[in-house]
């Protein structure tokens, strides 16, 4: 049996290769259709609607509703009935049965007999990035044809609105090409989206001359008493990081309100990705992820960090006045928060557990990158702290504590150990200068938490943790407040660590990639702790 596939190309490249117009394309199917036919005995299954690079239905002239469902028809009407056809992935065939007359489409048996082939059949190696090691991202339109970004969504009117990038490429004066990043909508029910047909709602055009159009991505959003609003990252040509803010009574018609804020002093990176801006307690809370920073000292460390500002916010005029920045997390996995607020008052954020430039993920694994727990966010003493939602308190089992205990020595207890846990550490004595927790841990492995009482500084290690890549494994961290006794609470959850000293004064997120055997947890002191 044959696996049967017509396409315009085989490097990638359909764009270029595909005909100018749609009725090429028609011709192509009614001229191929008798030797099809003539053959169906042999053809298991026909793929696609020979247009995408490779014919996978994606990198194409012709992926919009219209053109897809167009092809899909008169592909249907001229293939006998006996051979099998397939669209690449569910999305497409929700697609194509969402706008035609489903009853236009030919049956085999009781069943419509338009399926998929998103199984690895003749996949190439890119496959939408399903199979190989590229990521091509669904993007259909002119405007969002070189990929979809992060964005938000809210509710408006009974239905889901999502709000993304979309990134394009237009050609300058000179022939050549430059990226471009606009906000684009859409409007769904959770489970199937159409675009807003006049997308791009928020264009760089709509900035003022001195602001990047390259550069302009990850937009979050809310509404204000009748109005909504915008805020999304950029930075201008002198590659100084910011955040503007936009404005809209219906979703479709924006304005560009102001920008909101930037790297004034010069120290907090260049492109501001994912801003978050919201309302906490009696401050104003504006969250954002620098680019390209220099360290500084124990506060920020080099290459992408994300940072909060507090200050207080003019809502009529749009005007926040910004205190000192601070950095959210302090461990080496950490990156794109956002915030939702909850039905019950609480601010609660989600993070990205990776760095861009930091993969301790192996080779071998095909797949990265994971969420921080839940944390909900209060204000304590002019900064922010965190703590788990208490929801994962639900989870809990086989508890065990110990009180009292003295460590002088490299010490286990029995019922401390796995991969997966809840634990809470509280040191109260002063008689030593190292005090060690070692997770995730057996002969081979290990990833440890020093604190060094003197000095006041929490140092993470996790040089041993696994990693065979060239990566910063060493962070330090310097305790807020040594004054008190310094409590460590680490939740694991098999290959991150996730602590959070003094009940969320600091946070620090860790990721490993420890085999689950190295499952001990240990405890070492250079004095006497207890």
């Amino acid at each position: 049996a044959v696996i049967l596939r017509f396409l315009y190309d085989w490097d990638g490249k359909a764009m270029q290769t595909e005909p100018d117009s749609i009725e090429t394309v028609k011709l192509h199917m009614r001229q191929t259709s008798d030797i099809v036919n003539s053959h169906k005995n042999s053809i298991y299954i026909m793929q696609g609607i020979f247009v995408g690079s490779f014919a996978e239905m994606h990198s194409s002239h012709y992926m919009d509703t219209n053109s897809m469902t167009e092809l899909a028809l008169l592909l249907d009407s001229l293939i006998d009935d006996d051979i099998y056809l397939s669209v690449r992935t569910p999305q497409h065939l929700r697609t194509i049965f969402k706008t035609a007359d489903i009853s236009k489409l030919k049956s085999n048996g009781h069943r419509i007999r338009t399926g998929l082939f998103n199984d690895g059949m003749l996949g190439s190696y890119i496959d939408v990035g399903t199979y190989g090691p590229e990521n091509y991202h669904f993007s259909d339109e002119e405007y969002d044809k070189k990929g979809c970004f992060s964005g938000s969504a809210i509710e408006a009117d009974g239905k889901h609105v999502l709000v993304y990038t979309g990134v394009t490429r237009i050609k300058l004066p000179d022939g050549s090409e430059q990226e471009r990043q606009n906000q684009c909508i859409a409007f769904g029910d959770g489970l199937n989206y159409v675009k807003h047909e006049n997308n791009p709602v928020v264009t760089g055009d709509m900035l003022p001359e001195n602001c990047s159009r390259i550069d302009f991505r990850d937009p979050k959003i809310w509404k204000e008493d009748d109005t909504y609003y915008l805020i999304v990252g950029s930075k201008d040509l002198n590659n100084v990081g910011q955040v503007v803010l936009c404005s809209s009574k219906n979703l479709t018609d924006w304005q560009f309100e102001t920008i909101l804020a930037a790297n004034s002093t010069g120290k907090i990176g260049t492109m501001w990705e994912c801003p978050d801006f919201f309302g906490l307690e009696d401050k104003h809370v504006l969250i954002c992820s620098p680019q390209s920073m220099k360290a500084d000292k124990y506060e920020f460390h080099n290459g992408h960090n994300s940072v909060y500002f507090l200050g207080d916010y003019d809502k009529e005029n749009h005007v926040f006045i910004k205190e000192e920045p601070h950095t959210l997390d302090y461990g080496m996995d950490f990156y794109a928060p956002q915030t939702t607020l909850l039905p019950d008052g609480r601010r609660v954020m989600i993070a990205w557990m990776k760095s861009w430039d930091a993969c301790v993920v192996p080779d071998s694994q095909d797949w990265q990158g994971m969420m921080t727990l839940p944390r909900e966010l209060e204000i304590k003493d002019g900064r922010i702290w965190q703590k788990p939602v208490k929801e994962i308190e639900n989870y809990r089992a086989n508890k065990c504590h110990y009180t009292d205990k003295k460590i002088d020595c490299y010490t286990t207890f029995d019922g401390i150990k796995g991969r997966t846990l809840d634990m809470t550490v509280e040191l109260s004595g002063e008689e030593y200068n190292n005090f060690t927790v070692e997770m995730a841990c057996d002969d081979e492995y290990s990833t440890a938490f020093t604190y060094n009482r003197v000095a006041g500084v929490l140092e993470i290690d996790r040089t041993c943790c696994g990693v065979t890549k060239d990566v910063v494994c060493v962070r330090k961290i310097k305790i807020a407040d040594t004054d008190r006794k310094l409590k460590l609470r680490f939740i694991m959850d098999r290959q991150s660590i996730e602590l959070f000293i003094n009940d969320g004064q600091q946070v620090a997120t860790t990721a490993i990639c420890t085999p689950l055997q190295a499952d001990g947890i240990c405890f070492n002191c250079d004095g006497s702790d207890v």
